[in-house]
């Protein structure tokens, strides 16, 4: 109930049904300046409570407003043919929603600055939409939830910067969508969970920090991966922390090391330790550890090690 309440809540949004309504305002230009009032259909810069879209096929929009930080209703990038794309590297962006690629495709870009979204941020919404956000710099993002392919695919791409999300990551909720989050740089901050639905859903750590519920939170994913293809991982579970995932893989061709003090890591089908050149390794020295199929140690000409100590 509690996740339908929020699709619902976002949905509203995105409709432009949010308690705050100004205006709507559409991108009319191709490759331009956010701060340019030309190329906003209303001839002025979209202002506090505007539904905002950037939805004509290949347009390019950077964002650039150190003088005006209004707090939209709606922010969505979405276009069909050749999407749309905003580029954030500088300056305050601050919406209740944000959607990218909604029926279409939609990409976001931030290198730097700060992207503040106090409800939800979607990231390939409707059946048939492809969404990416790619995050890196000195680039800041908060929000309240996120949707990473909610009915369609959709992709997140960490190399630096800050993720913070004060409630759930959502990767995949319904069966039709796919969503992926690759964490290689900089820290990704989960207050509530990190839930895969009924669609597919990845979770991939290649650096950076992750943190979930205050190290207590819940991790839940098709397939879970640290040290993906020339990537190196690191994963500490601990507290009262949980992982399930349907496969796991510990130095897929990159190298990975997963160490458990605590809490409960759950694979269902295939617990993989250092795959196709990888090295992986598992330090468990407290908590539970339940592998419903195999520990798979070294395959593919790759190193694995499991080591077990003290309660584990």
């Amino acid at each position: 109930m509690k996740l339908l309440a929020r699709v619902a809540v976002l949905s509203g949004l995105m409709l432009g049904t949010g308690v705050v309504q100004a205006g709507t305002v559409s991108w009319v230009g191709t490759i331009g300046d956010w701060n340019t009032a030309t190329d906003w259909s209303t001839g002025v810069l979209p202002a506090a409570g505007d539904d905002v879209y950037i939805t004509s096929s290949g347009a390019v929009v950077t964002y650039l407003n150190p003088s005006n930080n209004p707090l939209l209703n709606t922010l969505t990038v979405d276009a069909t043919g050749a999407g749309a794309t905003l580029d954030q590297g500088q300056d305050n962006l601050s919406a209740d929603a944000e959607t990218i690629g909604n029926s279409g495709i939609g990409t976001f870009t931030q290198t730097g600055g700060t992207n503040t979204v106090s409800q939800g941020l979607a990231v390939g919404w409707l059946s048939g939409s492809s969404g990416n956000y790619t995050l890196s710099g000195s680039g800041s993002l908060s929000a309240g939830w996120e949707y990473i392919g909610n009915s369609s695919t959709g992709t997140f791409t960490q190399t630096g910067g800050t993720n913070t999300t004060t409630d759930n990551l959502f990767l995949g909720s319904s069966s039709s969508g796919s969503g992926t989050y690759t964490l290689s740089g900089g820290s990704l901050t989960v207050g509530g969970n990190i839930v895969g639905g009924s669609g597919s859903s990845g979770l991939i750590i290649d650096g950076g920090t992750l943190n979930v519920g205050g190290g207590n939170g819940s991790i839940s994913v098709n397939t879970f991966t640290v040290g993906d293809t020339g990537g190196t991982g690191n994963f500490s579970l601990s507290g009262t922390g949980s992982v399930t995932a349907g496969s796991e893989y510990v130095g897929n061709s990159g190298a990975g090391t997963i160490t458990q003090s605590g809490g409960t890591n759950t694979v269902s089908n295939v617990l993989g330790l250092g795959f196709t050149g990888g090295t992986g390794t598992f330090t468990q020295s407290g908590g539970t550890n339940t592998v419903g199929f195999l520990l798979d140690l070294g395959n593919g000409g790759g190193t694995g090690n499991y080591t077990l100590s003290g309660s584990g």
